[in-house]
């Protein structure tokens, strides 16, 4: 207690022998690169990518029509009532809901043949109706992202406590604000990357996946889950990661593609996000709008507090935490460590076409 702990870390990391997924290097490995979504919603008329796959270097172009029945979507469902489950593709197939969303990738022998190639897919799109605003989805008429929803709703929750009304109707003052939250995310010094390969022993053989991550554990979960793989022969390793801040907290679709590459491939696959590529393909937090009603003494006494909090949360629900854990941190924490007896709130995960 209050002694100052001399870190021992540092002096590796400091003097370049730190131990990143893109320092790792495995014999014939491919590299990976993604043709995303220009087009925050859209149809996909058609994908083209014989030129690609004609291409110096190309070991395998893979479109959502190459994944179907092999590899599941990510699946992040929340257990309360009236949760709207979405399914977030690996590769999007017939709909885009996100600029940045993963189409197809190009599996090369380096990642700039990959990226040449993966720049001679060609893809016709059918823009639809694009909603940006958390407020103006909930609209009645606004364009809706998943029609079989029937409106623009992961979540709607509420909760009363004590007596609100009556906090209300024996204040002295009540003040009404409305508090906007910007939309943000981490950056952290190393982007988001993984390595996949697979090893056969006579059996089912066995994954591993080296992932930039800070939720290794739960990542092996899921990347079993959605391949339909044994788990007990999946190994997932976090090496030295440079930065998370929560971006590198939630399964993505790239970490479930790659290992699928490298079994399809039988080789070792590599992907590692350019810095552009970061910001447009992982999470995003806190787009948030809290409008907050307070009932209050003259002498400062909180009597009671309403708040109506809408969190947009992008296009899916993302895997492990869901589309219901926003709004729920946001109900549980604007009370605060005040004695506020008297407390009601609803609150509203919104689905936009934005980044989960």
């Amino acid at each position: 207690m209050g002694a100052s702990i001399r870190r021992r870390e540092d002096p590796r990391l400091l003097m370049g022998r730190g131990r990143f997924v893109a320092d790792i290097a495995l014999p014939h490995t491919l590299h990976a690169a993604f043709v995303r979504s220009p087009f925050a919603h859209a149809r996909i008329a058609s994908i083209d990518a014989a030129a690609a796959r004609a291409a110096t270097g190309v070991a395998a172009v893979v479109t959502a029509a190459d994944l179907a029945g092999r590899v599941e979507p990510i699946r992040a469902e929340a257990r309360y009532p009236g949760f709207h489950s979405s399914e977030w593709p690996i590769l999007a197939g017939d709909t885009v809901r996100y600029q940045g969303e993963p189409i197809a990738a190009v599996v090369a022998a380096s990642p700039y043949l990959a990226e040449d190639a993966a720049a001679l897919v060609a893809i016709d799109f059918d823009p639809l109706p694009v909603v940006v605003d958390a407020e103006a989805a909930m609209a009645a008429d606004a364009p809706l992202i998943f029609p079989e929803w029937g409106d623009n709703l992961f979540l709607r929750r509420s909760g009363t406590f004590g007596d609100v009304d009556g906090a209300f109707a024996n204040a002295d003052v009540v003040l009404r604000r409305v508090f906007r939250n910007q939309r943000h995310t981490g950056v952290p010094m190393e982007p988001r990357g993984c390595l996949a390969q697979f090893e056969r022993d006579g059996g089912a053989g066995a994954l591993t996946l080296w992932t930039a991550t800070q939720v290794p554990h739960l990542i092996r979960s899921g990347v079993a889950e959605a391949l339909g793989f044994p788990e007990h022969r999946l190994r997932v390793v976090a090496p030295d990661v440079g930065g998370g801040f929560g971006v590198k907290g939630s399964l993505y679709p790239e970490e479930v593609l790659i290992p699928y590459l490298a079994r399809l491939l039988d080789r070792p696959v590599r992907w590692i996000a350019d810095r552009s590529e970061d910001f447009m393909a992982s999470i995003h937090a806190r787009e948030q709008v809290h409008t907050l009603e307070l009932a209050a003494r003259r002498d400062g006494t909180i009597l009671g507090l309403k708040a109506r909090i809408v969190v947009d949360n992008g296009a899916y629900s993302t895997w492990p935490w869901t589309a219901s854990m926003e709004i729920g941190i946001a109900a549980g924490n604007i009370p605060g460590p005040y004695k506020i007896r008297n407390y009601q709130f609803e609150a509203f995960s919104v689905c936009t076409n934005k980044m989960p």
